[in-house]
C-alpha cells in the first residue's frame, strides 16, 4: 500500500512511453534523480582544498556523498546507530570534531552536515560545534542540510554558499588589492572550465586568484582582487 502511495505521487517523475514532466518540484525527502540538498552542498563544497568533511548521520550518507563530480574524496563520519538515534549523539559528534582535528592536523576547515537522521531527531551541530570550538585548531562550519530543506540538490548549493559566506568571508580582515586580478565566484569547475577560463583571462594580462569554490582554498578565499 505505501508503494502504492508513492508510485502515485512520484507519476509524473518515472519515465514510461514518454519524457517525465519537466520543471516539476520533487518532494522534499523523497530521493530523485535531482539528488538531496546534501548532495547540492557536496557539490559546492568538495573541491576546496585542505578541507575535512564530517557527516553526522548514519554511514549511508557519507558513502553517497564521496563521489561527486565523478571523482572520489576522502568524508568522514559520526556513524549514527540506533542507541544514538534514541539517545542523542551530541557527544559522539563533538569527540568526532575533535580526533578529526587531531589525526588531519594539516588541513584549514572542517565542514559538519546535518543530514536527514541527525535533524529530524534534533541533533543541535551549531552548539556542538561551539562547545569545541577552543579544543580544535581549525575553523569549523556546519551545514544543515536535511533531504526534506528543500525541493533538489540546487537548494543544497544555496545553504552551502550561505554557510561559507557566514562562517568564513565575514570573517577575513582586508588586505592589500592585488592589481589586475579577479575572484571567480559562482564557478564550481564542473568539467574543467575553470583551468579553460583562466588560461583565457591570463592572455589578456588578468590574474585569477580564486575560483570560487570550484578551485579554491581557504587562503586563497582570503586573498582580495
Amino acid at each position: 500500500m505505501k508503494l502504492q502511495n508513492l508510485l502515485q505521487q512520484r507519476d509524473k517523475h518515472i519515465t514510461k512511453d514518454g519524457v517525465p514532466e519537466c520543471q516539476r518540484p520533487t518532494i522534499p525527502g523523497i530521493m530523485s534523480q535531482r539528488a538531496c540538498t546534501f548532495y547540492g552542498a557536496r557539490w559546492v563544497l568538495a573541491p576546496i582544498k585542505n578541507s575535512l568533511h564530517l557527516v553526522h548521520a548514519p554511514a549511508d550518507c557519507a558513502f553517497y556523498g564521496q563521489n561527486v563530480r565523478k571523482k572520489n574524496y576522502m568524508i568522514l563520519s559520526t556513524d549514527l546507530v540506533e542507541k544514538d538515534i534514541i539517545f542523542g549523539a551530541a557527544r559522539k559528534l563533538e569527540e568526532s570534531i575533535v580526533e578529526a582535528d587531531k589525526i588531519f592536523d594539516s588541513y584549514d576547515l572542517v565542514f559538519v552536515y546535518a543530514t536527514c537522521t541527525a535533524s529530524q531527531i534534533g541533533e543541535d551541530i551549531e552548539w556542538s560545534i561551539k562547545r569545541v570550538k577552543d579544543r580544535v585548531n581549525k575553523i569549523v562550519i556546519p551545514v544543515v542540510v536535511p533531504g526534506f530543506s528543500g525541493y533538489s540538490q540546487a537548494d543544497g548549493h544555496h545553504i552551502a554558499q550561505r554557510a561559507i559566506a557566514n562562517y568564513i568571508l565575514k570573517s577575513f580582515k582586508n588586505t592589500e588589492e592585488i592589481e589586475n586580478s579577479v575572484n571567480i565566484i559562482g564557478e564550481y569547475n564542473v568539467a574543467g572550465e575553470s583551468q579553460a577560463i583562466k588560461r583565457l583571462l591570463e592572455k589578456i594580462g588578468i590574474n585569477v586568484i580564486c575560483t570560487y569554490t570550484g578551485d579554491c582554498s581557504l587562503s586563497q578565499m582570503e586573498k582580495k582582487a
